[in-house]
């Protein structure tokens, strides 16, 4: 798995000027398990990545939706800090049983895919301009209880819980829905998020769901991998607005309003 992780770790480091200021490395895994009992894979990664000393640890608790969880937890903890500490972050699994490689309620099809972030509170990249999350503890059973429940009801509840915390992020950052120019979910049911944005009444020609054929669902990494490669195809104009919305099984449901910087 660390031939999975370190590539794009190593690549936002160079792009990102270093190591320099680093203060915490943070892993994120959606599965509770990505490993062998023995192997702690944050350590490992730290030590792959030879950032020493590093403070590190792992975020999973929301499932995929750790993705946006890690973000704002590497925000509130450089508070703390010194100016210029940063703080790396990578995500990234592979779905190794039969149940990770295909999940029910919805119908995904995993993937492999790990993505790296450097966050900063003084950097000159994207800026965080709201983060909302919500948890239906009926669901905390996850995969084994969603197989004694209707679909629909899953379905239902995860639509609703999607435009809440959308309405949240839209209202933290004083905009509406009009005003985003990405609209980027994770890379789940191309069915399911047809009836989010039905809900939330968004263009279509702003969902990004392009990686969705190319990659399948790939854990608590596909958001951020559809926001670059929104970037490398040069659609993130400086100034605008990206949403970025997840869901994750347990269940929790975040979503995160990202201000295109200027590089």
């Amino acid at each position: 798995m660390l031939d999975l992780l370190v590539p794009p770790a190593r690549k936002v480091l160079e792009r990102a000027g270093g190591r320099e200021g680093l203060a915490y490395l943070i892993y994120v895994h959606a599965s509770p398990e990505v490993a062998p009992a023995q192997v702690n894979v944050a350590r490992e990664l730290r030590d792959a990545l030879d950032l020493g000393r590093t403070q590190v640890f792992a975020v999973s608790q929301q499932a995929c939706a750790s993705a946006l969880a890690a973000l704002e937890i590497a925000g509130e903890l450089l508070r703390a800090e010194p100016p210029g500490a940063r703080a790396l972050i990578v995500n990234g699994e592979k779905p190794f049983t039969e149940l990770n490689q295909m999940h029910y309620p919805i119908g995904d099809v995993m993937g492999d895919g790990a993505t790296a972030t450097v966050v900063s509170w003084d950097g000159a990249g994207d800026e965080v301009r709201g983060y909302a999350v919500r948890h239906d503890g009926s669901f905390a059973d996850s995969l084994t209880l969603y197989e004694a429940l209707p679909r629909r009801q899953f379905v239902d509840t995860s639509i609703d819980m999607i435009v809440k915390v959308v309405g949240e992020v839209l209202s933290q950052g004083g905009l509406t829905i009009g005003d985003i120019d990405h609209f980027v979910p994770s890379n789940i049911s191309r069915v399911f998020w047809s009836q989010v944005v039905h809900a939330l009444g968004v263009d279509r020609d702003r969902v990004f769901l392009d990686n969705l054929p190319r990659y399948g669902h790939c854990f608590a990494a596909d958001s951020l991998i559809n926001f670059e490669t929104l970037r490398e195809r040069g659609r993130l104009e400086p100034g605008g607005y990206s949403l970025l919305a997840c869901p994750g099984l347990g269940a929790s449901f975040a979503a995160m309003l990202l201000r295109h910087g200027a590089r």
